[in-house]
């Protein structure tokens, strides 16, 4: 297992790193489990732990047969270049800066609705099970079935969040990032009416100034931390106005207000990636997973590095099956990415951690799903997001948004 030290890149859920702490669960630990993990998280077991706040926890990484939750990764990429090679070569700047990735694949409802065409076909006798569809979340008769929802949203001109765990409580959450984020606008930036009709006003470059009027933008750190204060006043009290906890949780990817190399070209802190979880901890990441199969998905991330520095004889030791990985390690992987590579590195993540938890839980021992078509149909609905410098600087960046 592989839990670094800073916090960049997260394996492990925190709440369930220190579960794993405690002493082998006995019988009474079991049913004492059973007895209180369905009641309010503000209730204490007999042995002082909060079960109601576990089982949601728990929850918020569903496993990778669960099509009803949803999953997102985000990496922070710089890939860097020296001024000397700035100023001679010609080299685009998509492939070269600071940039990150979010991509996402949503939940589909357990509901199924039959296929009226499948009646007419000759093989609807013998496979009725084929004659049924699942449904995507907020499914329309009138709409593309190929059009699936997305756990990714752009919230604002510099800001793109993620969700992932159960569809119902993420899109709950979704919509909870974008109120947060609307009532951020303070009235002294003209509002929110104002933003919306003078959005290209106000651009100022001076980073200890911040943009005014319409194009005053959100604090990444500080729309994450108001999020994870109402995810955490749910632990506190019922009946609040954050309702219960959500087993989902939240990524935001933005500009880094606290950055301080400005005079380089592709800083280390240039866009940052706050993680906020059911129980209103929140931290700064290079990289992370949340949602379905995170854990898998997270640990695709690993191979990846493992295999990148093999190539680079980074590590001469081939007969240690795992190897620790360094922070180091990490940021060297993910700077010596480009746009597109990150892109197909993330939705790569994604597709195969799903699906090699899918095949751990033995979900095609039939043999009635075959890996090829499970694979197809991941990456149907993928959806993906790419934030790089604008022509104004960081502070006002390019968002992109790519369908799988």
């Amino acid at each position: 297992m592989a839990v670094f030290v800073m916090g960049f890149l997260c394996i492990n859920d925190p709440l369930t790193h220190v579960l794993a702490s405690l002493p082998a669960s006995s019988s009474a630990d079991a049913l004492e489990a059973a007895r209180f993990e369905q009641l309010p998280p503000t209730v204490f077991a007999p042995g002082g732990r909060l079960h109601g706040v576990e089982r949601v926890a728990r929850e918020s990484s569903p496993p990778g047969d669960d099509e009803s939750s949803c999953a997102v990764i985000a990496l922070r990429c710089c890939s860097k270049r020296s001024r000397e090679t700035e100023e001679t070569d010609l080299v685009d700047d998509a492939v070269n800066g600071p940039f990150a990735v979010v991509s996402g694949i949503g939940a589909i409802s357990p509901f199924l609705h039959r296929d009226e065409a499948c009646d007419t076909r000759q093989d609807s006798k013998k496979n009725e099970g084929g004659c049924y569809l699942p449904l995507v979340m907020e499914y329309d008769e009138s709409s593309n079935l190929d059009s699936h929802p997305t756990p990714i949203s752009v919230i604002s001109p510099s800001i793109v969040v993620g969700v992932g765990g159960k569809g119902i409580d993420s899109a709950v959450l979704l919509r909870r990032a974008a109120e947060v984020c609307s009532s951020m606008y303070k009235s002294d930036n003209g509002g929110v009416e104002w933003f919306m009709s003078h959005s290209l006003e106000g651009i100022n470059e001076n980073f200890s100034v911040g943009p005014i009027g319409g194009a005053a933008r959100v604090e990444t750190s500080t729309l994450a931390r108001r999020i994870a204060d109402l995810a955490q006043s749910s632990t506190q009290s019922l009946g609040g106005k954050s309702g219960r906890m959500l087993s989902s949780s939240l990524l935001v990817v933005g500009p880094n207000e606290e950055r301080t190399n400005n005079d380089d070209y592709c800083g280390d802190d240039d866009f940052v990636i706050w993680r906020v979880d059911p129980t209103g901890q929140f931290w700064k990441l290079d990289a992370s997973a949340v949602g379905r199969a995170a854990i898998n998905v997270e640990s695709e991330l690993l191979d990846k590095v493992r295999k990148w520095m093999k190539n680079n004889n980074k590590q001469t030791d081939s007969e240690e099956p795992e190897v620790d990985i360094s922070n180091a390690d990490t940021n060297a992987y993910l700077s010596s990415l480009s746009v597109e590579e990150a892109v197909t590195v993330a939705n790569d993540c994604l597709v195969n951690g799903i699906m090699s938890s899918m095949k751990r839980n033995n979900q095609n021992s039939d043999g009635l799903l075959d890996n090829s078509i499970i694979e197809k149909a991941l990456r149907r609905r993928l959806k993906t997001t790419t934030i790089r410098p604008g022509p104004f600087g960081v502070s006002n960046p390019y968002i992109e948004l790519i369908s799988g």
